[in-house]
């Protein structure tokens, strides 16, 4: 059983993933952010430094579905009534966000109430309100399929994983099949290309406790001298270069994903106060920034104009609006 991840230091992989999903998100589509927009870091080669690094951060999700694959698998077998406890703060931590800026959003106008539309995203099937949220739908899936799921990777781990490479490419082409209009875009098909394109990290954190790589790879790198700061700042190179490939890129990731949180958890991450203290929040993080970035308070957002400030400020302001809402739902929990 690979034991390279601590609890530590998955929280600090998952700070390093929400900043990484901001960075996407602010950077990575300025029609979106428009009329709004950042002054760069560093510019080279006609673009912004800050927008060669969104490129390679669309591989965020995977980051999150791997580690949440592997912190899984390390808590050994969890029975129905273990996952539905997990779903059930999930929901309560969407719900108690969705109560307060969905109402906010139909007051300032951005929303036509549809009771319908309304349960519809209440209950994360569909993402019209923040399109940022339909990552809920597909890893309450997982979670439902991960008993089941275990068992097969603790039996066939190897098999596991090339059937995971199946099934992600059959959601690869699914997707493809929607958007050029050979297949109804509707939501079975949405939500189902949407599950299916992203199950393969979510294995391959499973089979890499199984099989132990991650140790057996710090076991190499530290017999050869070969230092994994460089590697990480190659791989991390290699990632926002090979973006730009609309389809070699997947197949790539099903190394370079796995290969750069493995250096990333060779950092100290589980050093830092910091760091753990806002690893708490980053649930939250993730529901809330885009409705600073996109939809709400733009203005309020790019209010630093430089892109360093501007990212931070976005994380602080999530950060704050997820602190206070998280103390009200634990009072109201409470009564």
């Amino acid at each position: 059983m690979d034991k390279q991840i601590s609890k530590d230091k998955s929280k600090g992989i998952k700070f390093v993933a929400v900043v990484i999903m901001v960075i996407l998100h602010v950077f990575g589509f300025p029609d979106r952010i428009a009329p709004y927009s950042y002054k760069s870091f560093l510019v080279f080669g006609g673009g912004t430094v800050e927008a060669y690094l969104a490129t390679g951060s669309s591989v965020v999700v995977h980051l999150f579905l791997f580690v949440s694959g592997y912190g899984m698998y390390l808590l050994g077998e969890q029975s129905y009534k273990q996952i539905i406890k997990r779903i059930k703060n999930l929901y309560f931590e969407y719900w108690s966000i969705f109560f307060i800026f969905v109402p906010l959003g139909y007051y300032l106008g951005k929303y036509n109430f549809n009771i319908k539309e309304f349960i519809y995203n209440f209950i994360g099937l569909t993402s019209s309100y923040n399109a940022e949220w339909w990552f809920l739908r597909a890893y309450i899936v997982y979670m439902l399929v991960y008993p089941l799921t275990r068992k097969v990777v603790k039996k066939y781990p190897n098999i596991s994983l090339i059937g995971a490479m199946f099934i992600t490419g059959s959601g690869m082409i699914l997707g493809k099949l929607i958007r050029m209009n050979l297949i109804p875009n509707n939501l079975f098909f949405s939500i189902l290309a949407s599950i299916l394109e992203y199950y393969y990290p979510f294995i391959c954190g499973m089979v890499v406790v199984e099989k132990g790589y991650f140790d057996k790879l710090k076991s190499f790198l530290e017999s050869k001298n070969i230092n994994f700061k460089f590697l990480f700042i190659t791989v991390v190179i290699f990632i926002c270069w090979i973006e730009k490939f609309n389809y070699i890129r997947h197949a790539f990731n099903f190394l370079l994903v796995p290969l750069f949180i493995c250096l990333l958890s060779m950092f100290k991450l589980e050093k830092s106060k910091f760091i753990l203290m806002i690893s708490k929040y980053t649930t939250g993080i993730w529901l809330i920034h885009s409705f600073f970035c996109y939809y709400y308070f733009k203005q309020l957002a790019f209010f630093p104009k430089y892109s360093v400030l501007i990212l931070i400020w976005i994380i602080f302001l999530s950060t704050i609006c997820t602190s206070v809402i998280n103390y009200i739902k634990n009072k109201i929990l409470k009564i």
